[in-house]
């Protein structure tokens, strides 16, 4: 006897997601492999419909894979500016930066 109910798909799932939070506000930023990075404005009740596309400087890997993209907003040294960090998951040899 099953315990759950058949599974329904209720949509696209996200993938590098993640939330910052500036101001106790939530800002959802999303990476992409081979897309510009996101960030979706006024996601509350708007099923994540609008977005902005955020600038990325290019990253240099060797051969390899890139797994994951992460973006978050952070008060990084101190200045009171908020500043735009990402984090890139690669598998494979880096090359000199």
């Amino acid at each position: 006897m099953p315990f759950f109910e058949k599974a329904v798909r209720v949509g696209d799932g996200f993938q590098n997601i993640q939330v910052s939070y500036v101001n106790e506000k939530p800002h959802i930023l999303m990476g992409q492999k081979n897309k510009a990075a996101t960030e979706f404005v006024n996601f509350r009740g708007n099923e994540f419909n609008d977005s902005k596309e955020l600038t990325e400087l290019p990253v240099k890997v060797g051969k390899g894979k890139i797994r994951a993209k992460q973006w978050k907003y952070v008060y990084f040294n101190g200045d009171n500016v908020l500043d735009l960090i990402y984090g890139v998951g690669f598998l494979g040899n880096m090359v000199g930066i």
